[in-house]
């Protein structure tokens, strides 16, 4: 059991769920509610071991706290009650007795699956993980707490006097330009303001990303925030608009092509694989801020404690060794992420279970057909 434990333990209470009608003030409808009560004096204990991932100890069922997080699907407050009640609640909580957060359990789940899928491509920068890997990137970006779209109205406003733009002769014209350092090309060129009054013609969106593309220089010091920024003005006048309400990680947002010639397009994916490194990096450091180093006198070792089961989760792929991906069980009646080695082709399901289920639907189906 110690060597199990050796990489970091998390204790939670014991979960018991029940479902409630309750009155919605915005539908005028009552509506399926999920009420939650913890046993403060059940303690649940989970437990992270490298090539296996975090598992609740002592469960001889099947067992993976981040796999089953993955799999709960929206507005199924079943799959959200089975979780709760196996592993615990996902955030700490003070009270006895409270509601489950569905909104904010169902937000968290999708953010850590456009984690896992950016942390998979480092290993793997593959066509057929490419569609999910961009989506998941646009995801995080639109979801990050600090958004350089906050500076929006600031922008708009800043070269009212013209301030910023320069003048040049050409032949007996003067002609007014912007010099524009663009983090993506790695280069500075010239926009013409007649270029840049036919950008603001255009829709919203695409005005606000090409005026912050002509002035970040001038208000944004983060350098990372530019290539954000570069990154999205070039997709928008080069591959396809969109806005920040198209954007899902359930179904591809573009069609396949874009996704092929993107994938081709060695400047915009050098970018992206930046892009998704700085990502990776802000929010280990945002969900684990939390997580502190302490010293085990009892045993003389080091260890952690953690605040909740939300950081265990990232504190697992955290530790995940880097000969490590996750993989998506091809059981299609679980589809559950798994920690496996990447040399490992053949371990295709998450359990036994499974790979069982799986042999035993496969026979009946031939069974079926005569073969």
């Amino acid at each position: 059991m110690e060597t199990f434990l050796s990489e970091f333990i998390l204790e939670t209470s014991k979960c018991e769920c029940f479902e409630e009608k309750i009155f919605s003030n915005t539908t005028n409808k009552l509506e399926n509610n999920l009420k939650c009560t913890q046993n403060v004096n059940h303690i649940l204990k989970l437990g992270y071991q490298s090539g296996t991932g975090l598992k609740l100890i002592g469960s001889s069922n099947k067992n993976n706290p981040l796999g089953e997080f993955l799999s709960i699907k929206k507005n199924d407050l079943t799959s959200v009650k089975s979780f709760v009640e196996k592993y615990g609640y996902l955030y700490r909580k003070e009270e006895s007795v409270f509601d489950v957060e569905i909104q904010s359990i169902l937000l968290s789940k999708e953010k850590l699956l456009a984690f896992i899928t950016l942390v998979n491509f480092q290993s793997r920068r593959e066509l057929d993980n490419f569609q999910l890997f961009l989506d998941s990137i646009l995801y995080l970006i639109f979801r990050r707490k600090v958004l350089f779209y906050e500076l929006i109205d600031t922008t708009l406003l800043l070269d009212r006097d013209n301030k910023f733009l320069r003048y040049r002769q050409e032949g007996s014209q003067t002609v007014a330009y912007y010099e524009i350092n663009d983090y993506i090309l790695n280069e500075q060129y010239l926009l013409s303001q007649e270029n840049v009054d036919s950008l603001q013609k255009e829709n919203n969106f695409l005005k606000t990303i090409s005026t912050l593309h002509i002035l970040k220089d001038n208000f944004i010091e983060n350098h990372d925030e530019k290539v954000f920024i570069d990154f999205l003005y070039h997709f928008l006048t080069e591959y396809s608009y969109f806005t920040e309400y198209d954007i899902s990680i359930d179904e591809p947002i573009f069609p396949s092509e874009l996704y092929s010639d993107l994938y081709k397009d060695e400047k915009m994916l050098s970018s992206l694989i930046s892009i998704s490194k700085q990502l990776i990096l802000e929010i280990f450091s945002s969900e684990l801020s939390s997580v502190q180093p302490v010293y085990d006198v009892e045993h003389m070792k080091p260890s952690w404690k953690l605040p909740d089961l939300l950081s265990a989760l990232y504190f697992s792929i955290y530790y995940k060794n880097t000969n490590c991906l996750y993989r998506k069980c091809e059981n299609i009646n679980c589809s559950q992420f798994f920690e496996v080695s990447k040399t490992n082709h053949s371990k295709k399901y998450c359990c036994i279970a499974c790979k069982n289920s799986t042999n035993q639907r496969m026979y009946q189906e031939k069974k079926n057909k005569g073969l």
